[in-house]
């Protein structure tokens, strides 16, 4: 099920646990409680979300929307998010990651990967990373 930004996203109105949430904008709420189909009571779930920004994204922090870190969220790339809602409308997050990698994150994690290598001696040990790292680092300095 695709639900578009909106300033509230009912995803308790959703008959299923993964969501796909796509467009631009601000999210304020994720709404009510879903209801139960037995006694139509609002009750405890947990949804998927698979965010699929055209632009950014931003989850507002709240005590109705409860983020990890507790600061407001900004998504400009592919993200899955867990979140769970109590009966009283308030919706935690339980996980978030990025599934994509921006074109500066690899070069990261090989400048994180140099870093630990520089101060052991583990490269002796993996030939073709310490050549990379090399040649990694020779492109860096050329730069």
């Amino acid at each position: 099920m695709t639900l578009m930004v909106d300033g509230v996203v009912m995803l308790g109105d959703v008959d299923t646990n993964r969501i796909v949430l796509a467009g631009s904008g601000i999210v304020g709420s994720f709404g009510l409680s879903p209801l139960s189909p037995i006694d139509n009571e609002p009750w405890p779930c947990t949804k998927s979300v698979l965010f699929q920004p055209d632009d950014a994204i931003t989850l507002k922090h709240s005590s109705r929307l409860f983020l990890l870190g507790a600061v407001d969220r900004e998504i400009v790339r592919p993200c899955l998010g867990s979140y769970s809602c109590d009966s009283l409308d308030h919706w935690t997050e339980n996980s978030f990651s990025s599934l994509d990698w921006g074109p500066g994150d690899l070069d990261e994690l090989l400048s994180i990967i140099d870093h630990l290598f520089q101060h052991t001696s583990l490269l002796d040990n993996h030939p073709d990373l310490k050549s990379r790292l090399m040649r990694l680092r020779q492109k860096r300095a050329g730069a």
